[in-house]
């Protein structure tokens, strides 16, 4: 089967990768799926955001999707854009926030005023 040195190069090379994944950061505490609420002038929307490991994601709101774009994390704060189609108009917006443990908070800022967004930590 193995011989000594196999035994040992394979416990070197294991002790390597993991030392590399716990140097590299882990996962970006913004990566997951936020269960948020959104307060505006239009009244209040429950919305999912959904940030991948890679930082791209999505905003679920009422059965539809709108992509995130430029998304960044650093240091507790949260950017993206995106942008809302709503009966055929575009409408550009920004998010601009905080995450603090599993919770998020912020405003999405629009042309047509802006948003207090809230949320948690979803499943």
């Amino acid at each position: 089967m193995f011989n000594r040195t196999s035994r040992l190069t394979a416990f070197v090379v294991l002790v390597l990768t993991m030392t590399g994944c716990a140097s590299s950061g882990g996962i970006d505490p913004a990566v997951g799926n936020w269960d948020v609420v959104t307060v505006s002038a239009l009244g209040t929307a429950e919305q999912t955001i959904v940030i991948n490991g890679d930082m791209t994601g999505v905003l679920q709101a009422q059965g539809q999707e709108f992509g995130l774009r430029n998304v960044v994390s650093e240091k507790g704060a949260l950017t993206f854009e995106l942008t809302f189609s709503i009966q055929g108009t575009d409408i550009p917006a920004k998010f601009a926030g905080t995450i603090d443990d599993d919770t998020v908070e912020g405003q999405l800022i629009t042309q047509f005023g802006n948003a207090s967004v809230t949320g948690s930590r979803g499943e």
